[in-house]
């Protein structure tokens, strides 16, 4: 259905007469008309119109043949797609467009969907979403008119996600720092500051509302140019607590208090306290200021208010510390469950941990460390305490608690052995948090347990396909096992025979020349094409500069931060399963002489590493809104032909005016009411089948279908084939015993009866003539049409083969013949 806006308009289109030219109109319904697909890839083709629909607005403004509000409708119908990559793309796009797009009504809309998590969604790669220079990009342009001011009342009425609007107050505070100036916040703005402060940064995570407030007081500086009004400035200082942003000694207070001796004259501060003073002594029922205005920079330490209060587990764990090593490994179920603590977050919930690790790595010097590393991420604080304890188990040499242990880790392992999973799966999360445990416990494995975690790593090796994140522990721990244990050095002979040989090869040609070599290059030959069958050659030539591959030191590098931080982040793990060494710090991580666990990296290469483009596996919803990007730009470069599907309001092949289209297509249904092709399926069994059928009948317009059972529309396997096409289907019950007086009371009254069977008699469906008014009957998928109903037909039909197979399935057998009837009375 078209909006209102573009109802109020319909005339104006085909008025404009020789002003409009046809190309505008086709772009712009070929476009509207594709937005209300669903899928991306039948709208994608179309978007490059959109650009195309600016320029002709531009050039059409003296002459008005395609105002503004036609240009409009089609960026509502892209912002508000259910689609969120088409919706993202939009907001892309509408961030460049021209100020005069954005009366009142449009930038509501525009503000309304920059209240969507999923634009913030960031990349493994990335510092910051997107969306985000494109924000700064619109609100620098915005600020060198009204446009800005606008903008900033209008978000202060919308009831805001946490994510969103911090990323916008980001964005408003850095574009506050830009040299040239415009704006100027007045009376009007500083309300809107305050409510916003009131009604959404009061409410929502600690440090997202901390980030937020924190940006907005830094920002207001920059806006503020002169104070006419001290008592609204103060109380907008008000409305941001005490204890969370506007804290003595803070950045923050620093910027404000900067900035209210450079503005505020002396004089007019003692006036302002000595009025504020007076309506309080003479008991003001309702004082213009708030009580806490003259004291806005007061210290309060805020009680925690229970929304980051630590879990059951973070109670346990600390009472644990407590314990002598002696009790401490009674609780080794206690210890595994932590160490595998944490679900797979939601999509927003991710888009959340990514926004606090910016708010960590950009903004951090702003706000108290103790923030970021206990409350952001309950659950990584759980697996980090769990570990320590154990480090402090396994440090102490009188116990050999580590083969225990690891046993049952490794068991957990076993257990999972060949399933499937995906990235970031529950089952991947649960591989690579034994794994780390595995790598912690390694240095104090017993001599009797490490042969048998080295055969069991190489069958996982060679039996799974597992994450990046999870070979490359299982491989890193195998390195450290066989460097350490020289008695297993004939393992590797027979993992890598292959590989040893080409390189010895290689090795002795370089030193000693062709002619020292010419008796092995029959082994080497063989080798080479066995690794080339294998693909390894091509692949090691790929992953030579690769992090892991390069100057990874399996043992220099064996700290916490690489096995909680570094890794994780290298191979795309989720962002909730980063723990950094900041973490284990608070937590009182100690290094000791009897276990070579460190907590930081020595060198400086892992932390200025990229994400392994080799190791990573691809993920599409990864890169999906770039490929969205990309996608749209290529075809701007040239455009052939888009895919379009059929528009099921109107039938095909009518075209001219609006309305002479709506009353043929009215005529039509009218007369098909009397004739057209009823498909009986009463002998066919099968759901999946019967969905099929359905499908089919609803594309090509057939009048009735007719079911031994009409509850099958419930089955989930006939949902599956027929994707609703019940729902606009006449479906008619009638059982098998009841099929024969259906039939003959229809052919009493003129409708023609064709069985689809393979008899004598039966005709080619190619040189068939259907009357319109038709009854198609199918026979059982295995039994075919009963012999008794055969006499009743006015004939039946069979479709010509080749093959030596006996027949078609039962399904496809329909949609030919549904397909021939409607070739000849329908589609014509």
């Amino acid at each position: 259905m078209m909006n209102t806006a573009l109802a109020k308009r319909v005339d104006s289109l085909f008025i404009q007469g020789e002003n409009y030219k046809n190309d505008i109109k086709e772009k712009f319904f070929l476009l509207y008309e594709a937005l209300e697909e669903k899928k991306e890839h039948l709208i994608t083709p179309t978007l490059i119109h959109a650009a195309a629909l600016i320029k002709i607005n531009k050039e059409h403004k003296a002459c008005n043949c395609f105002n503004i509000i036609w240009l409009q409708c089609i960026f509502e119908k892209i912002l508000l797609h259910e689609n969120n990559h088409i919706a993202k793309w939009g907001v892309s796009y509408v961030c460049k467009l021209d100020k005069t797009m954005f009366d009142d009504q449009f930038l509501e809309l525009f503000i309304h969907v920059l209240n969507n998590n999923f634009l913030y969604e960031c990349q493994p790669d990335e510092k910051c979403p997107g969306i985000v220079k494109e924000l700064s990009q619109f609100l620098e342009y915005a600020e060198k008119s009204d446009l800005l001011n606008r903008f900033v009342k209008k978000i202060s009425c919308v009831a805001w996600g946490p994510v969103a609007i911090f990323y916008i107050v980001h964005v408003l505070r850095t574009v506050s720092h830009q040299e040239s100036q415009h704006s100027d916040w007045q009376s009007t703005e500083l309300n809107a500051i305050k409510f916003l402060v009131e009604t959404n940064l009061s409410m929502h995570s600690r440090i997202l509302r901390t980030a937020s407030q924190t940006e907005l007081l830094r920002a207001i500086p920059n806006y503020v140019r002169k104070i006419n009004n001290l008592s609204l400035l103060a109380n907008v200082l008000a409305t941001f607590p005490s204890g969370e942003s506007l804290t003595r000694g803070t950045v923050p207070w620093n910027v404000i208090t900067t900035w209210l001796e450079k503005v505020l004259a002396r004089e007019d501060v003692v006036t302002f306290i000595k009025e504020t003073c007076a309506k309080y002594l003479n008991q003001d029922a309702s004082p213009e200021i708030n009580p806490r205005t003259f004291a806005i920079m007061y210290v309060v330490k805020l009680l925690n208010e229970g929304e980051n209060t630590p879990r059951f587990k973070r109670i346990l764990l600390s009472k644990m510390k407590n314990l002598d090593i002696h009790n401490l490994m009674k609780f080794e179920n206690v210890l595994g469950n932590c160490f595998l603590h944490g679900s797979v977050h939601r999509r927003d919930k991710k888009i959340e941990n990514y926004a606090h690790l910016f708010i960590e790595n950009q903004l951090n010097k702003y706000y108290s460390k103790h923030i970021f590393t206990l409350d952001h991420n309950n659950d990584a604080a759980i697996r980090a305490e769990a570990v320590i304890l154990l480090h402090r188990i396994i440090s102490n040499p009188e116990f050999n608690y580590a083969a225990s242990f690891g046993q049952s880790v490794l068991n957990e392992l076993i257990k999972n052995k060949t399933k499937r999973y995906f990235k970031d799966s529950p089952l991947h999360k649960l591989k690579h948090r034994i794994m780390q445990i595995l790598l912690i416990l390694e240095p104090v494995l017993s001599k009797e347990f490490v042969p048998l975690l080295q055969e069991q790593l190489c069958e996982f090796i060679f039996s799974e396909s597992n994450q990046s994140s999870v070979k490359i522990m299982q491989e890193w721990l195998l390195i450290r096992i066989f460097t350490k244990n020289i008695h297993l050095h004939d393992k590797l002979w027979s993992l890598f025979a292959k590989f040893i040989l080409t390189q010895l090869y290689e090795l002795m040609k370089a030193n000693y020349g062709d002619n020292s070599i010419s008796e092995y290059r029959g082994i080497y030959q063989a080798a080479v094409i066995g690794l080339q069958q294998e693909s390894l050659i091509k692949n090691s030539s790929r992953i030579q500069d690769d992090f892991y591959f390069s100057n990874f030191h399996p043992f220099n590098d064996y700290c916490l931060q690489t096995i909680y931080y570094q890794l994780p982040r290298l191979t795309n793990v989720s962002c909730d399963e980063w723990i950094s060494s900041d973490v284990f710090k608070d937590l009182m991580f100690m290094e000791n002489d009897c276990h070579p666990l460190q907590l930081c990296n020595t060198g400086s290469f892992l932390t200025k590493s990229i994400p392994s483009v080799y190791l990573t596996k691809s993920f599409a919803g990864d890169t999906h809104g770039d490929s969205l990007e990309n996608n749209v730009e290529i075809y701007m470069e040239g455009l052939n032909d888009i895919q379009k599907k059929i528009d099921p309001s109107k039938p095909i092949g009518l075209c001219g005016d609006t309305f002479e289209v709506i009353n043929e297509f009215m005529f039509l249904q009218d007369t098909q009411l009397q004739q057209g092709l009823i498909v009986v399926a009463s002998f066919v069994d099968r759901s999946p089948n019967l969905g099929g059928i359905a499908r089919t009948c609803e594309i090509f317009g057939v009048k009735a279908l007719v079911v031994a059972n009409a509850d099958c529309v419930k089955d989930k396997e006939f949902q599956y084939l027929s994707v609703s096409a019940d729902k606009w289907l006449n479906i008619l019950q009638v059982k098998p015993y009841e099929l024969q007086k259906f039939l003959l009371d229809r052919k009493n009254t003129g409708w023609s009866l064709i069985g689809v069977e393979q008899t004598v008699n039966s005709t080619n469906l190619m040189t068939t003539t259907f009357e319109k008014r038709t009854i198609l009957v199918l026979g059982n998928e295995k039994d075919g049409i009963p012999a008794n109903f055969i006499p009743l037909f006015d004939k039946c039909v069979e479709i010509p083969q080749v093959g030596v197979t006996r027949s078609l399935n039962v399904h496809v057998t329909a949609a030919i013949c549904i397909w021939q009837y409607a070739n000849q009375h329908i589609l014509k």
